[in-house]
């Protein structure tokens, strides 16, 4: 998956439709996008992945409490949003 990037996107010709799954989260990224009545019958999810080895180390465990603190603020203009709590 590729990272959102305005000028691969912005001005193309309307004749071009894009359908695209997004989430409150690429919304946050992208801006502000036109929502489409569908429900698709799946979840999706997010997930902060790395190496099981570096999983203690002060760094990442920092940038994990850092997401987390930035997604609760958006869980509350969000309610679909979910959080789990973070590992102990």
């Amino acid at each position: 998956m590729n990272r959102y990037r305005r000028d691969r996107w912005e001005g193309m010709d309307a004749m071009v439709l894009i359908f695209a799954y997004p989430t409150v989260l690429s919304e946050q990224v992208a801006g502000a996008l036109v929502r489409r009545r569908l429900r698709l019958p799946l979840p999706s999810s997010e997930a902060l992945m790395l190496r099981h080895a570096w999983a203690e180390y002060p760094s990442a465990l920092a940038l994990a409490a850092e997401l987390h603190q930035q997604l609760e603020l958006w869980s509350a203009c969000h309610p679909q949003l979910q959080l789990k709590p973070l590992p102990l």
